[in-house]
Parts: C-alpha cells; sequence; structure tokens
C-alpha cells in the first residue's frame, strides 16, 4: 500500500495525517509535507501517524529529525500512534524518548493547551482525510 499525506490547519496548529505504509520508499513523501508545514512556523504540529499500517525505522527517523528541526522554528512537535504496533516501532527504536506520542488528535491538542501561543478550540477535532 503506499503512502498518502495531507496536511491542513487546526485553529493554529498545523496538522500532518498519514494513511498507509511509512517506509524507506515512502518517507521523502512524509519528510516533505513536514517540511512545508514548518516553513509556515506554526506554534504547534501534530504528525497523525493513526492511519498508518505500517511503520519502519526510516519513517521513525524522519518523526525524530523533524521533531529536532522544529525547535529551530520554535515548533512544538506532537505524534499521534494510535495503534500499538506503531507505538512499539518508536519504542523498539530507542526513539520514542523526547517524542510526545499521543492517542487521538483532540488528546494532543488537548496538551498544548497551557502553551499561550496555541490557540485551540474547545470544539470537538476530527481529522481530515481518512
Amino acid at each position: 500500500m503506499n503512502l498518502s499525506v495531507c496536511r491542513h490547519e487546526v485553529d493554529s496548529v498545523a496538522v500532518v495525517s498519514c494513511r498507509g505504509e511509512l517506509d524507506g520508499e515512502s518517507a521523502e513523501r512524509l519528510s516533505a509535507e513536514l517540511e512545508l508545514a514548518l516553513d509556515a512556523r506554526p506554534p504547534a504540529m501534530v504528525v497523525d501517524l493513526g492511519g498508518l499500517t505500517f511503520i519502519d525505522s526510516t519513517g521513525v527517523h524522519v518523526v525524530v529529525r523533524k521533531r529536532a528541526a522544529s525547535v529551530a522554528v520554535e515548533t512544538t512537535v506532537l505524534v499521534v500512534a494510535v495503534a500499538e504496533r506503531i507505538r512499539d516501532v518508536f519504542r523498539l527504536t530507542g526513539l520514542a524518548e523526547g517524542v510526545d506520542l499521543h492517542r487521538s488528535i483532540p488528546d494532543a491538542l488537548t496538551s498544548l493547551l497551557p502553551d499561550p501561543r496555541v490557540a485551540v478550540a474547545a470544539h470537538p477535532i476530527h481529522a481530515s482525510g481518512r
């Protein structure tokens, strides 16, 4: 299965959502979308991996590298990983430390509420592109 990536905004937060398989062949597609989202310098970005059926270490490295790059533009990066198998890949690679893993987009957005740079609406959030 291929990887599809869509980018949208929820209030002031960039949301990049993935569906399919994230591996060595498709990692560049996600990397490019994350780079475009960071270029806009949002106060926060959610990387939604909830639609993934597979991720390998290459995919994890893309997320971790873009999270590191986000520091320079002062963007908080949160990762949504619904499936336990996707969360396990982060843990097994040893890269989960320092990555803010959440189980849903609303959970990730709620964790941003104390951040004064992010104005998240109090209404329910639904990811598009699924």
